[in-house]
C-alpha cells in the first residue's frame, strides 16, 4: 500500500473516480451531472477510510481497524432512500440499489458495525490487581468464551471462601484457552 492510502490511491483520486461514475450515470440518463454536496464528500471520504483501514488490517496483525465514526448500516439506508427518491434512476443505480437492499447485505453491514463497535461481547469490569496479604497470591481474572459446551474445569471453594481451579480437563474450553493453570 502506498503512502496515499488505498493501494496508492489518494482521496482526491478516489473522488475523481466517483465523479467519473456520476458522469457515466448522467450520460446514461441524458441529464446534467450533479455536483457533490458536503454530505456526498463525507460519504466518499468514509468509504475511502474504510477501504484504507481494510487494506491496512490485512497487512498487519491488528484485527480491529480504527473506527470511522460513521454507522455504515445507517449510511447504506440513507443512500438507498436518496437513490430510490431520485428520478429517473439509471440502470447502474437500480442494480446497486437492488444489491444493497438484499437482506444478506444489510445483515452484513449491521454485523460489521456491531463487531467494530465491540457490541458482540458483554462488558466486563476493569481487571483489578489485588494481592492476598496472607499468602501473597495475585488474583488473575480471565474471560472464557464458550458455547453450549462444558467449561472443562473444576472450580472449588475452600472453607476460607477462596475460589480456585482444582483441575482442567484436557481438550475443554479452559484447556484450549490456555489462560488457566492448576
Amino acid at each position: 500500500m502506498g503512502p496515499d492510502g488505498v493501494c496508492g490511491t489518494s482521496l482526491e483520486s478516489f473522488v475523481k473516480a466517483f465523479e467519473g461514475i456520476l458522469e457515466g450515470i448522467a450520460d446514461e440518463n441524458g441529464s446534467r451531472k450533479k455536483k457533490f454536496t458536503s454530505d456526498d464528500q463525507k460519504a466518499i471520504s468514509v468509504i475511502h477510510k474504510l477501504i484504507s483501514s481494510s487494506r491496512t488490517r490485512k497487512s498487519s496483525n491488528n484485527n480491529r481497524p480504527p473506527s470511522s465514526g460513521v454507522n455504515i448500516y445507517e449510511l447504506n439506508e440513507s443512500l438507498l432512500y436518496e437513490w430510490e427518491e431520485s428520478a429517473p434512476p439509471s440502470v447502474a443505480v437500480q442494480q446497486l440499489v437492488s444489491l444493497l437492499s438484499k437482506p444478506v447485505v444489510k445483515s452484513l453491514l449491521w454485523t460489521y458495525e456491531h463487531i467494530m463497535d465491540g457490541r458482540y461481547s458483554p462488558r466486563l469490569p476493569d481487571i483489578p490487581y489485588e494481592v492476598d496479604d496472607e499468602e501473597g497470591i495475585a488474583i488473575k481474572m480471565i474471560r472464557l468464551v464458550k458455547g453450549n459446551e462444558a467449561l472443562g474445569a473444576t472450580i472449588k471453594c475452600d472453607t476460607d471462601g477462596c475460589v480456585f481451579v482444582a483441575r482442567i480437563i484436557a481438550g475443554g474450553v479452559a484447556d484450549r484457552c490456555a489462560s488457566i493453570q492448576v
